[in-house]
């Protein structure tokens, strides 16, 4: 994976929703899809918060992939936060590793709260 694909965004706990991984870094891998396994849920004309929501409250969801173009959400559970990614350019993947990787390589940081109004601030057509 190269690391220009790919940009992180780290979380502390808060008391908006309960998951099994609460303090995280969740990493942005742009025009990558999941590959080798089948999605444990699909949703469909959702935004990428709400595809983060769903995937954050289902235990054992570390990767999800969204498609903006078509409002698709990919959530899986068959591999944690050690999917196999490839090239396509129609979906962002987005991989919640557990224990936050803060160090070294250009890393876009975001804390707390403001995760959550950046997520919720993509909006459905």
């Amino acid at each position: 994976m190269q690391s220009n694909n790919r940009s992180m965004i780290s979380h502390t706990k808060t008391n908006i929703i309960i998951s099994d991984c609460s303090d995280f870094t969740l990493i942005q891998y742009v025009a990558t899809k999941v590959d080798g396994i089948a999605a444990f849920y699909q949703i469909s004309n959702v935004s990428s918060g709400e595809c983060f929501f769903a995937c954050f409250n289902s235990t054992g969801c570390y990767t999800f992939s969204y498609d903006a173009g078509n409002h698709n959400c990919r959530l899986y559970t068959g591999c944690g936060a050690s999917c196999n990614l490839i090239e396509d350019n129609a979906f962002t993947t987005y991989v919640r590793e557990c224990a936050p990787t803060l160090s070294g390589g250009t890393r876009r940081i975001i804390s707390g709260i403001v995760l959550f109004k950046l997520l919720n601030m993509s909006h459905r057509p």
